[in-house]
């Protein structure tokens, strides 16, 4: 009887402890931890979207980049000219518009209905500086001394290689029209070879310099430094505090900007004789359907829309100039 009761009660204790092995798991992780990871995956995501639409809404209107545009034209032209020949390309008369239209020549481009070529403010390439730099500004546990310098030379990288870019745009061109001169599309090389670079190749050469630049500062050593719990609970304890300490020259440089972002705004809303001719001519067609009254009313709305973002830039840069983020838990960064 005895061995009995030892051998009924033994796998009852044992199931007792596989039980209580099962009830008490050690690898499982906790709930609130999968969401705070999360959202550290979501947040970037959500803040270059963000970007990104801010930076479509602020370009809206066309020629953006007026004077930069112009800039970038002329040096486009003189390096060609020193390569290829000054007679091999003309700039193009862009009535109410910045100079940044430009025709290539040569006789082999005759009855190829090749197009004049024109700088806009998308192929500028300050949507992929911008892009850049918002990226680098996003990336944790690097000072900010080191991000300006990604910053500075990630730009001075992709406006060299916009103007190449553009250079290598008439011997693709030439190339296909001196084996089919004259022939329709001869040029579509150049085309396909611009459209390849606006859509993918900028990207693939921004994510490829970017992640060699993070790993080239020991980037994947900056990661195990980050803290969901940590990341969160700052965020939550940082406030907006009047910048006390002494300006930096780059806050200098910041200010200069939006000054005259701001003059040049006020200027083209308030002083400028064409931009009140525009906006007479579009207030006269209301209610008038014509294409002469579409296009005076199209002309006003991008004067007036680049104004606007001028006078809206030239207030929000001084807001983040002069406050700054203060956390009591957050040590300064060193380069």
């Amino acid at each position: 009887m005895g061995a009995f009761q030892s051998m009924r009660t033994a796998p009852i204790h044992m199931l007792e402890g596989h039980q209580t092995t099962m009830a008490k798991p050690v690898d499982d992780v906790p709930l609130s931890e999968v969401f705070t990871r999360a959202a550290l995956i979501v947040l970037p995501i959500t803040l270059l979207i963000g970007a990104e639409l801010l930076y479509r809404w602020l370009t809206h209107p066309e020629d953006s980049f007026w004077y930069y545009q112009e800039l970038l034209t002329w040096v486009w032209v003189q390096m060609h000219s020193m390569l290829f020949g000054s007679e091999t390309i003309s700039y193009v008369a862009n009535e109410g518009g910045p100079t940044t239209v430009v025709m290539f020549n040569h006789s082999a481009f005759q009855g190829s209905s090749l197009n004049a070529l024109e700088v806009s403010d998308e192929c500028a390439g300050i949507h992929e500086i911008a892009f850049t730099a918002f990226l680098i500004w996003m990336t944790p546990n690097v000072s900010n001394r080191l991000k300006l310098r990604g910053m500075l030379t990630f730009a001075g990288l992709l406006a060299f290689l916009n103007v190449i870019r553009l250079i290598v745009l008439y011997p693709l061109a030439l190339g296909g029209c001196l084996d089919a001169p004259g022939q329709y599309g001869c040029w579509s090389k150049m085309w396909s070879f611009h459209e390849f670079m606006l859509e993918y190749g900028f990207m693939l050469i921004i994510l490829l310099s970017w992640t060699l630049w993070y790993v080239s500062l020991g980037g994947p050593k900056f990661d195990v430094k980050v803290n969901p719990r940590e990341f969160i609970e700052k965020a939550k304890e940082a406030k907006l505090v009047k910048r006390d300490s002494p300006l930096a020259p780059t806050s200098y440089f910041l200010l200069s900007v939006a000054l005259i972002a701001l003059l040049n705004g006020a200027y083209h809303l308030a002083l400028d004789e064409d931009s009140r001719r525009m906006e007479l001519e579009s207030d006269g067609c209301d209610g008038v359907l014509s294409a002469d009254c579409e296009n005076a009313r199209h002309d006003w709305e991008n004067v007036e829309g680049r104004a606007l973002r001028q006078l809206l830039i030239g207030v929000t840069i001084p807001a983040f100039v002069l406050i700054r983020i203060d956390n009591p838990q957050s040590e300064d960064e060193e380069e």
